[in-house]
């Protein structure tokens, strides 16, 4: 038997007992999970503030860099329950006693070593009984040469 016949017979035998369906199934799957992968590892690396998905959703823009308390002090402070991000929670509701949606956002602001630029989310509570403010920051920008960041 001649080297060239072997390799035929083998290939022809390898070919038969694969099926292609199957093969480009997992393909496709392994294709689509690496790529999910990647991105969600590109997201998550950046995870301690939300990315932004656009400016404020609320139409009054405080003109501090931060978040003011308007009973001067964070939800978080007194049960980290209390706030999902922005959001009132763990028993808390939102406090419209300032007028409004009882939620405003802060203007865009620039600092830290890789320039962040972010801007906040606030929300007025009332959490057992005692006034409070949930906040988040979210990303406008950042400098991504930098790789520490």
């Amino acid at each position: 038997m001649s080297f060239s016949s072997f390799v035929d017979q083998t290939g022809e035998k390898l070919a038969r007992t694969v099926d292609r369906r199957k093969f480009l199934k997992r393909m496709c799957v392994s294709i689509f999970s690496l790529t999910t992968g990647a991105v969600l590892t590109f997201v998550l690396d950046k995870s301690s503030i939300a990315d932004a998905s656009g400016y404020c959703p609320y139409g009054n823009i405080d003109q501090s860099c931060g978040c003011q308390p308007s009973y001067g002090i964070y939800c978080t402070q007194l049960n980290s329950n209390y706030c999902s991000g922005h959001t009132c929670s763990g028993g808390c509701s939102h406090d419209t006693n300032w007028g409004g949606s009882g939620c405003w956002c802060t203007l865009e602001c620039t600092g830290g070593s890789c320039g962040y630029t972010v801007y906040y989310i606030c929300c007025d509570c009332h959490c057992a009984g005692q006034g409070c403010t949930c906040a988040e920051g979210y990303i406008v920008n950042y400098d991504r040469n930098n790789p520490d960041c």
